[in-house]
């Protein structure tokens, strides 16, 4: 964990819950649902939680585009506490599965995806 918070928020802090999401940007994860709740998660708990999304959209896809720019806006504006980058591969997803607090799953429509089966390894 204190790995993934230097790298991604350049400080560590063990008593900060770490949130994370790694999979692909499209409708079928419900990335949108992590994206629209980050600004009250912030605000409730006071900047005392850090969230990552981990994963590249295809800007092709109009939903992806969207969580794109929702995810590059949020980064701008929260960057101590939320990190993303859709235009790159993420590439920490085991280190990610490892040192997170909690892994969000918002599939829409995904009995039991592999990103879940990954994070029970």
């Amino acid at each position: 964990k204190e790995i993934l918070q230097e790298k991604y928020f350049g400080k560590e802090d063990s008593s900060i819950p770490l949130f994370s999401f790694v999979g692909r940007i499209c409708l079928q994860k419900g990335v949108h649902l992590i994206l629209n709740a980050v600004r009250e998660l912030i605000d409730t708990h006071k900047g005392k939680l850090q969230i990552i999304v981990g994963g590249m959209a295809n800007y092709k896809d109009p939903y992806a585009a969207q969580c794109a720019w929702t995810m590059q806006g949020l980064r701008g504006t929260y960057s101590n506490v939320f990190w993303a980058d859709p235009n790159e591969f993420f590439t920490d997803g085991p280190l990610l599965n490892l040192g997170s607090d909690f892994a969000l799953m918002p599939s829409l429509f995904e009995p039991s995806g592999v990103v879940q089966q990954e994070y029970f390894l």
